[in-house]
């Protein structure tokens, strides 16, 4: 067990891989040849396959709970002796280790199983507004994520549930832990989460992750709040853990392990993107700027899930996204529509929805080079309308996207959309390039997507962040 004091030594490649490793199924023999620094080579999958969003965007927003939720593991009763030191005690020395500064002290509850459910029942309603979950489920099923009837609601409280063992509430301000744990998990676990106590004092956190217009930045920040936390976890464990006890918590349960049966792929893969893209992020800002580097990212972090893939998008050369907004944007469509909600989708997402009807080769090409997007949802007796905005680094770019995008509706719709203008039995697709820009308009069959089209492109407006900085700069 090392002293209190020492500072970390962090190397990219080990930490990422030791983080991994950690956290995944070891025997006591191995396990002490897993740690970062200790020699051992990295994950045969690279960084490539570790990668992995709450689903489409509407839904993202359930990301929120990612930063409450962790470890994920299937505990089983521990024969350790050992106990657990005081949360206080684990709260100062994961400030020794993150830079972060204790404001005020954080409570801890210890709760049984029924008392961890009225927790998580209570966090969600504090969360998500009343009729966000029904808004959630009709735009993904407008997407094409998941069927028309698939009980959203259910499927992630009933998942959460399962997996979460431990969390810190930023709505609450407290730490809650199931209290059947052993002391190793349960102290490995309060490692990581009172890392996002710490960072709820530095940064609001319940604030950052509530806009609920823009889940592809929210994604991109609980990357960082992520990639922080297990960093520390991993720095806390060689510090004040044995070998004993980290062959527990190794064994414990694997990495992420999740009870996710019948949560559609798309919002699974959003649900693990900070926890596998966020190490190897953090891990890169710790490389060139130290510790303190990660608590400068928690006021600057990246803007985009584009960032987190390109971290050089990030940190060499930063390429923010273009802002979209419509004017008037709820009443665009005229008032045979109510409006729902809107959002943007991002790379990563992108990337997941054209991976919903292409191969992975072809929806991982046509999402590069996203510059920025904007969705919006209408309803109305006749159906659900859906306009997508998008812009692209190049015509290239939007070419490409265009091409994929039609690619993918035909697939779908069974139609034919070479030209602009598709209309099927039940749908009216409208799909135009100009310039780096592609508009798809997908609503009830009755809508005449063209003279709305024409509306949208009078009425979009774009925000280049990267031309404002450049601007400002000269």
């Amino acid at each position: 067990m090392s002293g209190e004091g020492r500072e970390p030594r962090w190397d990219a490649a080990d930490c990422v891989a030791g983080i991994r490793r950690t956290l995944s199924t070891a025997t006591r023999s191995s396990y002490a040849s897993q740690w970062p620094g200790s020699g051992h080579q990295r994950s045969s999958g690279g960084d490539g396959q570790y990668e992995l969003s709450l689903s489409s965007s509407v839904a993202r927003p359930f990301v929120y709970l990612l930063v409450c939720t962790v470890a994920l593991f299937a505990v089983r009763a521990s024969s350790l002796a050992a106990e657990l030191p005081s949360e206080q005690l684990v709260l100062q020395r994961v400030s020794e280790i993150s830079g972060l500064k204790v404001k005020k002290e954080v409570p801890c509850l210890r709760l049984n199983d029924e008392a961890l459910r009225k927790e998580i029942d209570q966090m969600i309603e504090l969360q998500l507004p009343k009729g966000y979950l029904d808004a959630a489920r009709i735009c993904l099923a407008k997407f094409g994520i998941i069927g028309p009837d698939l009980d959203l609601k259910g499927k992630l409280i009933s998942a959460y549930v399962k997996m979460a063992i431990g969390f810190y509430s930023p709505a609450t301000k407290r730490m809650i832990l199931k209290d059947s744990l052993s002391p190793p998990v349960a102290e490995y676990i309060l490692a990581h989460e009172l890392t996002h106590a710490l960072q709820d004092q530095y940064v609001n956190l319940e604030k950052d992750l509530s806009d609920r217009t823009n889940s592809d930045k929210v994604l991109a920040l609980v990357s960082i709040v992520e990639g922080q936390a297990m960093m520390v976890a991993a720095e806390y464990a060689k510090r004040y853990m044995t070998q004993k006890q980290l062959a527990e918590v190794a064994a414990s349960g694997a990495l992420l392990q999740k009870d996710t049966a019948g949560i559609p792929n798309f919002i699974r893969e959003t649900m693990e993107f900070p926890y596998r893209k966020g190490p190897g992020l953090c891990s890169l800002v710790v490389q060139r700027k130290g510790m303190k580097g990660l608590v400068d990212a928690l006021r600057s972090p990246p803007r985009s899930s584009e960032q987190v893939l390109s971290p050089d998008k990030y940190q060499d050369k930063p390429d923010l996204p273009v802002l979209i907004s419509f004017k008037d944007m709820e009443a665009l469509p005229g008032k045979s529509f109510e409006y729902l909600c809107h959002d943007v989708m991002g790379e990563f997402s992108t990337e997941l929805l054209l991976r919903q009807f292409l191969s992975f080769g072809e929806a991982k090409s046509a999402s590069k080079g996203w510059g920025g997007d904007l969705w919006a949802a209408y309803t109305s007796p006749a159906g659900v309308l859906l306009v997508w905005y998008t812009d692209w680094d190049t015509e290239g770019d939007a070419t490409e996207f265009r091409s994929a995008v039609a690619k993918m509706l035909g697939a779908r719709y069974r139609t034919d959309l070479s030209g602009d203008q598709a209309r099927t039995k039940d749908v009216s697709l409208y799909l135009e390039k100009k310039g780096r820009d592609v508009l798809l308009i997908d609503g009830p069959r009755e809508t005449d997507v063209k003279a709305l089209a024409a509306k949208v492109w009078a009425n979009v407006i774009q925000r280049d962040l990267n031309k404002e900085k450049r601007q400002l700069g000269s």
